[in-house]
């Protein structure tokens, strides 16, 4: 036969133009008849015949409507093209080395391959590419393609296609030329009969619908030929890939003494930097052959196959988010040098880092999708347990890479020093369960890095992968529920002995716990998530005041390295000197990092970013504020799980990790949250997923410090030291003092831990309480100092949620005791009388002198009308003020709680409120409402007046 190769060309001119009978029938027949030449690898025609067949695919994939008669010779081309695909990649496979020439073969025919298997997508679908720098490596260059075959050399047209047997055949038969109607009697004599498919059905030449047709037999044909298997040796061969699944396999052969590589230090972060673009192309690559729908059904060397490549992904994800913050931490911290010069590449550079930044997204937005889509084959299979596995492997690399991000020090020098210190780190930790550690065995210094350091560094990619982990580790938890539950293994039984962690064998069948267990023991996990979501908050806060451009709150504070972080525990240096008033790390909370502070808002919300078409799904395009709340919100809800979770392991687990560290961070967040509750609505935030954010992490960080003290897991220690950090600690050397501006979030804490004492504890307790209080106030109207009357602007005020709990503990005396502290009210008024007797114009009364005597008359007013028993709108609003944060649902939320007046209408005096705001411009009460009372107001006797 002699091939004319001229019907090319209006082929190639443009992708979805028209596509005729005429052309289908021209390219079958180049297909069917060129058959012997597609296999010739040593043809000169061998890159021809590719670039036709990725052509071929492409277009044979958008028919749709063709005769019926044409069904038999369209499927023999698409099978001659599946099989040539197929040799084509395995042959890649034997290659000793890969080239760049190989990765452009697999990214022609993988996804010619898929859309001879799932038919072509729609002319806009690529449109919606969230990462549109590296569309063409998720989908078919067809203007590439046709530039090559544009410049290519076609065979001759005078040479004899098919030469007397010169080659044999692939095929166990050569095809002759027959008409349309003789070649389908032909198949079907030559073919199986299919179990309950009729050989007869009359045929025309009636245009028929065969887009399903098509793509079922090619599904089919490319299963038959152990195609799934074939695809996923080329995965398995991508050599980035392959490089860091065997640093990982090294590591879990030796998970005792060999930790995980991580780029720790800037060498190996610009290390990872440099092999991003091959990087790319070898997710990219997975990512399309596992988008094919031919791995079904599972074999255990498929499984095999599919868990190294979802595993190889997710190590090329971790290491990808560690370098990307390391990298940002050394380019922070030179930033200000960088400014003081000037240099002509500056924009080169700029444009390097937009294509460095958008490879790191595309990598871990694709690693993290690929990962979930072979977690999703895997759940579909019969084999249960494997897909467990799965789940126990990712948490277990993931919970590594965060630990590693968390202790990345940034420096220019090797890493070997800080894994091992890292190393020495989690052996010195005792396991739950395990025998404990001699007391004199000296502690491993562990690397200081410090927490601003941190901060810099953590952004969108890291956040990505914790949120990952979050859900890899919350199924896990919840089959640990399950499992127990039907066994009734471990939930009451505290004696348990522990079983061995899993190994990491996806086809072994461990159970529930013992997966647990192999990532329990890679972290003290919510010390190391405690953390995590403090910087994950302030990360928050940071890029809200940069965005609003909001300095008004902010402070001068020290860049030192006072607040450092331990690998996994917080500590302070001695030297640090903080105010006693301020929250231990309330600079850290409040203030804008310089080099987060100088960028312009503008800047973070580039053009070629801000559509929805560009977003992720799993990697947002731009730092987006209420993003990173959320993450802190899911954490905190997270770690609540282990609370929910009956197991014995769990618990001890939980209580055996808990340290003073995360108290302090846990009572920073909230006497933050209580700032905030005490700005009201002058500061509210006008965006409303900022809002929405706000309440989740809230709600999220009171519920957990609620199920932590409830399921009675923080010793008398961490909860004295957890009262001592928020400043209301009963027990404290200071007799004489107690803060009076205390906020819900803090109260809750506060009257939970006491409550929860034995009686004759908690009664003196709260007699303490209220002694240091009355103490306070009557110290606030005697004290006639200088300092005093220059600050009288500005003074500690008794807030009335504040009030108003303390007569609930009040109420949980007994009646002596009540008498004591009605005593104590009505001599402490006594004593502040001899103040009063005193003014004169020479000794004016100060505004404060004023409030404060006035709060000490409502206790005295209360405690004369309701010494018995409480009015039940306290209890009331006691309730409220306690668990609207932890408990309300979130729209109700939003209207009532930021609003502060659903509840307070009872006890505010809004005619004397509203008078105060109008007429003192100049002075006003840092606390609202300013005039309450402590029993029901009589809001219509108040009107009248």
């Amino acid at each position: 036969f002699k091939m004319d190769w001229s019907f090319i060309k209006p082929l190639i001119a443009s992708r979805y133009g028209s596509f005729t009978k005429t052309d289908i029938v021209n390219v079958v027949k180049a297909i069917t008849r060129c058959e012997n030449d597609f296999f010739d690898d040593e043809s000169n025609y061998a890159q021809f015949y590719m670039a036709f067949a990725a052509v071929a695919a492409d277009k044979l994939s958008q028919c749709k409507l063709v005769c019926q008669t044409q069904l038999p010779q369209i499927q023999e081309a698409c099978a001659i093209l599946i099989r040539f695909i197929i040799h084509k990649l395995s042959k890649i496979t034997k290659k000793p080395s890969y080239t760049q020439s190989l990765r452009d073969e697999i990214k022609w025919l993988l996804p010619s391959l898929k859309s001879l298997c799932e038919g072509k997508p729609p002319q806009n679908a690529t449109l919606k590419n969230p990462h549109p720098g590296v569309s063409g490596l998720l989908h078919l260059d067809f203007n590439v393609v046709a530039a090559v075959l544009k410049g290519a050399k076609y065979p001759e047209p005078n040479k004899s296609i098919v030469s007397g047997g010169d080659k044999e055949s692939p095929k166990s038969e050569i095809k002759r030329s027959r008409s349309d109607l003789s070649t389908v009697i032909f198949q079907q004599l030559t073919a199986p009969l299919e179990a309950g498919k009729s050989a007869w059905s009359p045929l025309s030449d009636e245009i028929t619908d065969c887009a399903d047709i098509f793509t079922i037999a090619n599904v089919a044909y490319l299963q038959s030929l152990n195609g799934a298997d074939v695809i996923l040796d080329v995965c398995i061969s991508l050599p980035i890939l392959a490089r860091y699944r065997a640093k990982y396999q090294e590591t879990i052969a030796a998970i005792n003494t060999k930790p995980l590589y991580l780029p720790l230090t800037q060498t190996e972060a610009t290390q990872i930097k440099n092999t991003l673009s091959h990087m790319v192309t070898d997710i990219a690559i997975l990512w399309q052959a596992l988008s094919l729908p031919v791995m079904q059904p599972l074999s255990p060397s498929r499984i095999t196959k599919l868990s190294n490549c979802a595993i190889s992904a997710l190590y090329c994800a971790v290491l990808t988010s560690i370098a990307s913050s390391v990298l940002s931490m050394s380019s922070s911290s030179s930033s200000q040098k960088s400014q003081q010069s000037s240099g002509g590449g500056s924009g080169a550079q700029s444009k390097e880092t937009d294509e460095t930044e958008e490879h790191s997204r595309f990598i871990v937005d694709k690693a993290l999708e690929i990962y979930t889509i072979i977690g999703n084959v895997f759940k579909r299979s019969a084999r249960s347990h494997v897909y467990q596995n799965h789940l126990c492997f990712g948490a277990w690399l993931l919970v590594s890479g965060i630990q590693g991000a968390l202790g990345a020090s940034g420096s220019g020098g090797t890493s070997s020093k800080s894994a091992a210190q890292l190393e020495d780190a989690s052996k010195s930790k005792t396991a739950v369960g395990a025998t404990q550690r001699p007391p004199d065995t000296p502690s491993t210094p562990t690397a200081r890095v410090n927490l601003f350091k941190v901060q810099q560094g953590f952004g969108v990619l890291n956040a990505a992968i914790a949120n990952h982990c979050i859900k890899l580790l919350s199924e896990l938890v919840e089959d640990l529920k399950i499992e127990s539950t039907c066994n009734d293994i471990g939930v009451n039984n505290t004696n348990q002995n522990l079983p061995e962690p899993a190994s990491f064998d996806i086809l072994e069948n461990y159970t529930s716990l013992q997966r647990l267990i192999r990532v329990l023991n890679t972290a003290t996990l919510h010390q190391l998530f405690t953390f995590l979501a403090t910087v994950a908050y302030r990360k928050a806060c940071a890029l809200k005041r940069a965005n609003a451009k909001d300095r008004t709150e902010c402070e001068a504070i020290s860049y030192s390295d006072s607040t450092t972080y331990f690998n996994d525990t917080l500590s302070c240096s001695d030297n640090s000197e903080e105010d006693d008033s301020e929250s231990y790390l309330g600079h850290w909370f409040k203030e804008t990092l310089s080099p987060e502070g100088n960028e312009d808002p503008a800047n973070l919300q580039a053009p070629d970013r801000s559509t929805e078409a560009q977003k992720s799904n799993l990697v947002p395009a731009v730092d987006e504020p209420h993003e990173y709340l959320d993450l802190a919100a899911q954490i905190f809800c997270f770690m609540e799980q282990f609370f929910a979770n009956k197991h014995a392991y769990l618990h001890r687990y939980v209580k055996a990790g808990l340290s003073d560290q995360q108290m302090l961070l846990l009572a920073n967040i909230l006497k933050d949250l209580d700032r905030d509750t005490a700005r009201g609505e002058a500061e509210a935030s006008t965006c409303a997923k900022w809002q929405a954010a706000m309440i989740r992490f809230s709600g999220a960080v009171g519920r957990y410090l609620h199920n932590l003290i409830s399921a009675s897991l923080l010793s008398e220690t961490l909860q004295s030291n957890l009262l001592q950090h928020l400043s209301i600690s009963p027990w404290s050397t200071d007799t004489n003092a107690w803060p009076l501006q205390v906020y819900p979030s803090t109260l809750s804490v506060l009257v939970q831990i006491l409550l929860l004492k034995p009686t004759q504890e908690k009664e003196a307790a709260c007699l303490s309480v209220w002694h240091r209080l009355i103490n306070t106030l009557v110290e606030g109207v005697c004290c006639t100092s200088v300092a005093s009357t220059a600050s009288d602007v500005d003074y500690e005020d008794l807030n009335m949620e504040h009030a108003q709990l303390l007569l609930f503990l009040f109420h949980s005396l007994n009646l002596m005791q009540k008498k004591m502290i009605l005593l104590l009210t009505a001599g402490a008024v006594t004593r502040c009388a001899e103040v009063c007797r005193g003014i004169s114009p020479d000794k004016p009364v100060r505004n404060s002198q004023i409030i404060l005597l006035s709060r000490l008359l409502l206790f005295l007013e209360y405690l004369m009308k309701h010494l018995y028993n409480a009015p039940p709108e306290l209890l009331d609003q006691v309730r409220w003020n306690l668990f609207s944060i932890t408990t309300m649902h979130e729209n109700q939320k939003v209207s009532d709680l930021l609003n502060s007046k659903t509840k307070l209408t009872s006890f505010c005096r809004k005619d004397i409120e509203e008078k105060f705001r109008k007429s003192s411009s100049d002075y006003l009460s840092n606390i609202r409402p300013t005039f309450y009372s402590l029993t029901v107001v009589d809001q219509s006797a108040t009107t009248t007046q």
